[in-house]
């Protein structure tokens, strides 16, 4: 079964404590605490984008999510250069961290968000 279900792990042990954090577990605790309180999620189609994802997420009592990312070569395309995006913005600021957990450059400017994306998800929020 480990083949089946071993890369999938989160946690496993150290001695008799479940206390070892696999680096999908910090990417599954950012990706539920994003989520929480989720009433609607809706993909927008990206103009002259076709390998673009980009969702809108609304969170009850919470600020506008953007989840963004780029379709890639399942082999390669990590080693493409990530590519500026930017998307109309209802705030001042911006922040955004991939789903890896590390900061990203977010800047707004004219009412639009600026981003370098990758195909690695981008989280944006108003900050």
């Amino acid at each position: 079964m480990d083949l089946l279900f071993g890369k999938l792990a989160l946690l496993d042990y150290e001695g008799t404590e479940l206390s070892h954090r696999h680096p999908a577990a910090d990417t599954f605790a950012l990706l539920a605490g994003e989520l929480a309180g989720v009433d609607s999620v809706v993909r927008i189609e990206v103009p002259g984008r076709p390998g673009g994802y980009l969702f809108e997420v609304g969170r009850r009592g919470r600020d506008q999510l953007l989840v963004v990312w780029e379709q890639r070569d399942s082999f390669s395309g990590e080693d493409d250069p990530p590519v500026p995006f930017d998307w109309p913005w209802p705030a001042t600021r911006a922040t955004a961290v991939d789903a890896l957990g590390q900061p990203q450059p977010a800047e707004v400017v004219d009412g639009r968000v600026r981003l370098q994306v990758s195909d690695t998800p981008l989280l944006v929020t108003t900050g």
